[in-house]
């Protein structure tokens, strides 16, 4: 009876270890060629293609709009910006409706102040929908990616405004009615704002990477009209967090994201919060050992589970990939980022996709290329 009950044990935690096993894999390395170099922010997915952007090379190495299949096959450059008023090195990611996606550059456009600009998925029809400096102060900068609802597209501005501290605005989805919802004001109310936004119902949610109460960034909600505009959160740069880097994520009536500096060593923060500001709890603080430092990457939540990865830190330096529950128990490097010169590397300002048992994301540096490399697609199967 012993025996068998013995049995029972070696087979459950097998069965276990067996569920709790991951798999990695390099879905493209980027060559700094027409490829395009440094995929920063984060991809889309529709069936079994991924879609993104990268920073730099490209054509005429300002940047690309790119597609690539789940598997790792068919990688394809639909778009090399030109730099002028089609716009140039894109600062964020795309967004998905039907065959449309929608996206922004920090720079070109008609007063080289950055654009909004859509595409087909098939690489066709490239259009500005609008080009910023065009209007009183609309905004500079754009970073991060927008979001859509019904037929009007969100987004923030990183500099630009009535202080030149960025800005939340909308846009129909065919280029009219540019709105700016709201100017910061560089005090109390945050500046800076890094990384777009997420939605809840008729409430926008971001942050801001300075500014607020102690000037270490901030977490603020704005009504899609633009009105009730708060501060849910001031970070104070101690064991709460300072400067995030990135948008938080929604999940019912919590708010997650990540600092990328504060916590315990200054190495960044895990954290939730309530959409109404109140229940703030740091979930983990990184010490710069295996469980990485610096979270400059947004988080995605299912499951019960927040993942999400760090810049860098981890057993090699390069940063990792992590999941940790809700309730911020369980901690656990799901991948640790290896050689800088044959894999993936720093993960960037990026937020993981997450789609059945699978992530998706990129890393700025690492792949194959000399050096420290140019980047790579990657994909992490949790089963």
């Amino acid at each position: 009876m012993l025996f068998k009950l013995f049995l029972a044990v070696i087979t459950a935690c097998f069965m276990c270890d067996s569920q709790s096993a991951v798999t990695y894999k390099n879905l493209h390395n980027f060559s700094g060629g027409t490829d395009g170099y440094e995929p920063i922010y984060n991809l889309v997915r529709c069936s079994n293609t991924l879609y993104g952007m990268t920073y730099e090379g490209g054509s005429n190495g300002i940047g690309t709009v790119f597609a690539i299949g789940t598997n790792g096959t068919g990688f394809t450059n639909l778009y090399s910006f030109k730099g002028g008023t089609d716009g140039d090195y894109p600062y964020g990611g795309l967004t998905l409706s039907g065959d449309t996606l929608y996206g922004m550059t920090y720079e070109g456009g008609s007063k080289n102040l950055g654009t909004v600009f859509t595409i087909k998925t098939d690489g066709s029809e490239y259009k500005v929908l609008y080009s910023f400096g065009t209007g009183t102060n609309d905004g500079a900068f754009p970073y991060g990616s927008l979001i859509l609802s019904g037929g009007t597209l969100y987004g923030t501005t990183y500099e630009g405004g009535q202080s030149n501290t960025g800005t939340v605005f909308a846009i129909g989805t065919n280029g009219t009615g540019y709105t700016n919802l709201y100017s910061f004001k560089g005090g109390t109310d945050g500046q800076n704002p890094p990384d777009g936004l997420a939605l809840g119902g008729s409430i926008l949610y971001g942050t801001t990477y300075e500014g607020g109460a102690d000037g270490y960034g901030s977490v603020f909600s704005i009504s899609t009209n633009g009105t009730n505009y708060s501060i849910l959160h001031s970070f104070t740069g101690g064991s709460d967090g300072a400067y995030p880097y990135t948008k938080v994520f929604v999940s019912g009536k919590n708010l997650y994201g990540t600092t990328y500096e504060g916590g315990a060593d200054d190495y960044g923060t895990l954290f939730t919060l309530k959409t109404t500001g109140k229940g703030f709890k740091v979930l983990h603080k990184f010490t710069d050992g295996p469980d990485g430092a610096y979270p400059a990457n947004g988080v995605v939540v299912a499951g019960g589970k927040v993942y999400g990865m760090t810049y860098e830190g981890g057993i090699g330096g390069y940063g990792n990939i992590f999941d940790v529950s809700t309730a911020g128990s369980g901690f656990k490097v799901l991948h640790d980022f290896g050689s800088g010169t044959t894999n993936s590397a720093y993960p960037y300002q990026n937020t993981l996709i997450l789609s059945g048992s699978i992530l998706y994301g990129t890393t700025y540096y690492g792949g194959t290329a000399s050096g420290d490399g140019y980047g790579t697609i990657f994909s992490l199967d949790l089963r």
